[in-house]
């Protein structure tokens, strides 16, 4: 048994994980929100959006007379560019996708960089180490700042990820 990646440890852990997974998603109750900010962001910013521009007012509409504004600073849109040319609920998915990653990723991180969690982890049984695992992953993404970003589709979760990976990477700094 490997234990570098605790998330893949054996094919119980593998299948409790992505039932986690399954779980989080389904509760969140998906409405992507936000991410159709960022979406129609990305449109404004590629002319898609008819005479919109990136920062008016009166970028998403949420209904009657709701709008939301895209509040984010330029370089942001560009991580959001190709949503803006595929179907919005194609786009969330993907995006949905991309969270659920990202957690997995922040779940790997604090297992394999949390000394005393992972010589815990070490000594379980495979059938134990599963189970704490599928736990572990379950629980945060059940979590009212994971399950909420997921439905409403933030990037605060990739955010995260990202910097992680940068501040605990052992060969230097990708990020300045």
């Amino acid at each position: 048994m490997s234990f570098r990646f605790p998330l893949l440890h054996s094919r119980l852990t593998l299948v409790l994980v992505v039932a986690a997974c399954a779980l989080v998603w389904w509760i969140s109750f998906i409405h992507s929100l936000d991410f159709n900010v960022y979406r129609a962001g990305a449109g404004a910013y590629l002319g898609l959006e008819g005479s919109t521009g990136l920062y008016d007012r009166e970028l998403w509409h949420v209904a009657g007379s709701s709008w939301l504004p895209f509040t984010y600073p330029p370089f942001a849109v560009l991580f959001f560019l190709p949503y803006a040319v595929i179907p919005a609920g194609v786009g969330a998915v993907l995006h949905t996708g991309v969270l659920i990653v990202s957690m997995l990723v922040v779940g790997h991180l604090v297992i394999t960089r949390t000394p005393r969690l992972n010589a815990f982890l070490r000594q379980q049984s495979s059938w134990r180490h599963a189970a704490l695992v599928g736990a572990m992953v379950f629980l945060v993404g059940f979590s009212g700042p994971w399950r909420e970003g997921i439905s409403f589709g933030q990037i605060n979760a990739v955010l995260m990820a990202v910097i992680l990976l940068d501040l605990l990477r052992t060969t230097g700094r990708i990020l300045p």
